[in-house]
């Protein structure tokens, strides 16, 4: 049956579905459409919802329909026909939605099918039409910022995260809502970095050109400005690849040197900020492709892309902007150049205005996470002749931080 947390009402009917779906209002009335094949449920608090038939018969939780162990659907779609309409439609005596569909049958004219009997649970439907509702709805809302003092930062103690479920959700909620978030009060040791990734999951680390997990420390024959001591401008790491990391985890195990004050700005928010205040360069820098590119003796890795770019809805979803790989020009005509390099110097020009900065210098046992492809992040100089500065570091996919969440959010009072 879907999962239930203590407390919470048991499902009527097993939809194949861990998420929390069950509640206590049952199904009270069916109303019939008006042959479009569409129909309505009322719930016993009066609340009603519209669906089609087919939409119905498609997503059938029965054994025959959907596994019962792996919970996919085994039945093919090309056996529903598109005008489908139900042989009867009923409320049991616990509030489901039971159907009786026709059967497929065998291909031979002279066998009559059997009819396919389907049950719906009345919370499973209440949630699906409310998701409905919600379609064009970030599933995991945001919130945009701009300078934030270094007791405002999103954190979560260490310990919390790495040792409660409920630690660990509100420190994932913070990461993905704010796009950044601390972890305080950890290890100054090598290899935490590691652990603490793997506590979302041991499958979700991302290998780059610069192995597993990276190093940040001044090196005496660098192929990346991270591994000097000059100051960062705001980027974001490796926007020549076709998709760029999604998380950054940078972990300090000591950071004893002067200067190397952490920045970072919200891309989001720069994009809002464009967006209302000088839409004609928000529009060239979310449809004008920029080359990117990174090339050492090893590697030549270049991908063209929009500095913003939006998902059919027009909300922004990846900002990219990294001045130092920025490679040759922008795929636009020549007499489009200038207003391209107008667009790109006022986005620049807000990245580095401290109205928008959130600057924090780490300290041993600190790590910061970030969205990689919404927050950029910088560095001022610093003097490794002061002391040891010595980060370590790697990428972690969106998809499994997101589905730790989704699976903590079961088990949720």
């Amino acid at each position: 049956m879907g999962a239930a947390a203590p407390d919470q009402p048991i499902p009527v009917s097993d939809m194949k579905d861990l998420a929390r779906y069950a509640n206590d209002i049952p199904i009270i009335e069916v109303v019939a459409g008006d042959g479009d094949g569409t129909f309505e449920v009322v719930w016993a608090d009066g609340e009603r919802a519209g669906f089609t038939h087919l939409w119905l018969r498609d997503n059938c939780a029965c054994d025959t329909c959907r596994h019962p162990q792996t919970l996919e659907r085994v039945a093919s779609f090309l056996t529903v026909p598109l005008d489908i309409e139900p042989l009867a439609m009923t409320v049991t005596d616990r509030g489901a939605l039971a159907v009786s569909w026709p059967g497929a049958g065998d291909g031979d004219e002279d066998t009559a099918a059997e009819p396919h009997p389907s049950v719906y649970d009345p919370g499973w439907l209440r949630t699906m039409a409310a998701r409905r509702t919600k379609v064009h709805e970030r599933e995991f809302p945001i919130e945009t910022w701009g300078a934030l003092g270094p007791s405002e930062v999103p954190s979560t103690d260490h310990g919390a995260a790495m040792t409660t479920d409920e630690g660990l959700r509100d420190w994932l909620t913070q990461l993905t809502a704010y796009g950044i978030s601390l972890l305080t009060d950890g290890p100054a040791v090598e290899g935490e970095v590691l652990n603490v990734a793997e506590r979302i999951s041991k499958n979700g680390i991302r290998p780059t050109a610069f192995g597993t997990v990276f190093e940040v420390f001044s090196k005496p024959h660098p192929n990346n400005a991270a591994y000097t001591p000059v100051r960062l401008m705001p980027h974001i790491d490796l926007p020549n690849y076709t998709r760029p990391p999604d998380y950054q985890f940078l972990y300090c195990v000591a950071n004893e040197a002067d200067g190397g004050e952490s920045t970072f700005v919200d891309g989001f928010k720069i994009a809002d900020v464009l967006r209302t205040t000088e839409p004609e360069h928000f529009e060239v820098l979310a449809s004008t492709l920029v080359s990117f590119r990174f090339q050492d003796h090893e590697y030549d890795i270049r991908y063209r892309s929009p500095m913003i770019v939006l998902d059919p809805d027009g909300k922004v979803v990846e900002v990219r902007v990294n001045d130092w790989i920025r490679d040759t020009t922008p795929d636009v005509a020549l007499a489009d150049e200038r207003a391209f390099y107008a667009a790109y110097r006022s986005l620049l020009e807000k990245v580095e205005d401290r109205r928008y900065q959130l600057r924090v210098k780490l300290g041993a046992g600190q790590m910061v996470a970030f969205d990689n492809r919404r927050v950029l992040h910088g560095r001022e100089s610093f003097d490794p002749n002061t002391g040891e500065r010595f980060l370590q570091g790697l990428y972690v996919e969106r998809d499994f931080v997101r589905s730790r969440l989704r699976v903590l959010d079961r088990s949720a009072v």
